[in-house]
């Protein structure tokens, strides 16, 4: 399916059916935490929806309700296998490394919310350095995450499955989707093929960030497995917004 068409979707969600159907249109690509009723996202603790990448929806994720000490245990053991398979970068004791922070024993009471704004700054650099690294392990082996299965996403399985459970803590945790969202982008890019940057878009809100706006109607067609690469690159070539390229480089130099 093309950019095109897509955009032509989203434009007639707010045209042929009336103010229910702009209602609707409107929260395209505005990710999970989004209300329709209210016109904003809303993030609580919803007992019925809950972001992951680990589950194929946030219902999913609900239902399996796995405890954030449990998903932090999970991660960890994520690392320890990523360490042994991928990278000495994933070693939980490693200097300058941003696991011990946001995996270690006192990450559990972590709360963004009673934080200095330096804090909070400091931590979100912690999270960046952990989503490119994650990317980075991923490597070619986003290509083979084309859905999800109990023994695909089985801890210890893979350096994917690990990935995934180390990256599910942090969203379930942290809500790197929400607050870490244009970091989130970037770094997994280049896995913009895969069923992973998919659902990664379906939890992002993509109309907070103007110029990846141009995603928005990738955040609702499931089964796209991605973005193609023709749209990043006319994007990224586009000068519109000071262009994709002038964005990518900002946000990785900085």
């Amino acid at each position: 399916m093309s950019h095109s068409s897509l955009s032509a979707q989203l434009a007639s969600l707010h045209s042929k059916h009336g103010a229910g159907s702009r209602q609707h249109g409107d929260s395209v690509g505005r990710g999970i935490h989004h209300s329709a009723k209210l016109g904003h996202s809303v993030i609580t603790n919803n007992v019925k929806h809950k972001p992951s990448v680990l589950h194929p929806d946030s219902r999913s994720a609900a239902i399996a309700d796995v405890p954030i000490t449990t998903l932090r245990e999970n991660a960890i053991a994520s690392l320890q296998f990523l360490s042994q398979h991928s990278s000495q970068l994933f070693d939980m004791s490693g200097e300058n490394l941003p696991w011990q922070t946001l995996f270690g024993p006192k990450s559990i009471k972590y709360e963004r919310g009673v934080n200095s704004t330096e804090t909070n700054a400091k931590f979100d650099g912690f999270v960046k350095d952990a989503l490119y690294l994650l990317s980075t392990a991923l490597g070619d082996a986003a290509s083979s995450i084309s859905g999800f299965s109990g023994s695909y996403i089985q801890l210890g399985a893979n350096i994917p499955s690990s990935v995934l459970h180390a990256l599910e803590y942090l969203i379930q945790k942290y809500y790197v989707h929400v607050h870490n969202a244009e970091n989130m982008l970037v770094s997994f890019l280049p896995h913009h093929e895969s069923f992973l940057f998919d659902r990664i878009l379906q939890l992002v809100n993509l109309a907070q960030i103007p110029h990846w706006s141009f995603l928005r109607p990738f955040g609702t067609a499931k089964g796209l497995n991605g973005v193609p690469r023709t749209v990043l690159a006319k994007w990224a070539a586009s000068t519109k917004d000071n262009g994709g390229g002038v964005i990518l480089v900002k946000q990785i130099s900085e």
